[in-house]
């Protein structure tokens, strides 16, 4: 659904790392107005890639997630960013 704003080659590089959560983060200005990031926290969890608590904006401003999104090596790029959207 969002990847519809996107080009080919933005769009070829998510999947293609599907498994890097901080790769993909660059391009989330392009799918969601607003958001230029999202911010990581440490998380040793075993299968956990990354753990994101909240969403910034161009301008430093942050915004809470209401519960946090845990990427894990079981999820793929389209679930994790559903939840965002959520």
């Amino acid at each position: 659904s969002r990847f519809y704003f996107l080009g080919d080659d933005d769009l070829l590089e998510i999947i293609g790392n599907a498994s890097e959560p901080g790769k993909v983060l660059p391009h989330l200005g392009k799918m969601f107005a607003s958001i230029a990031t999202l911010n990581s926290v440490p998380c040793e969890d075993e299968g956990v890639l990354a753990k994101f608590d909240a969403m910034l904006s161009k301008d430093g401003e942050k915004v809470t997630l209401h519960s946090p999104i845990v990427v894990t090596d079981k999820m793929n790029v389209k679930e994790w960013l559903k939840q965002l959207e959520d």
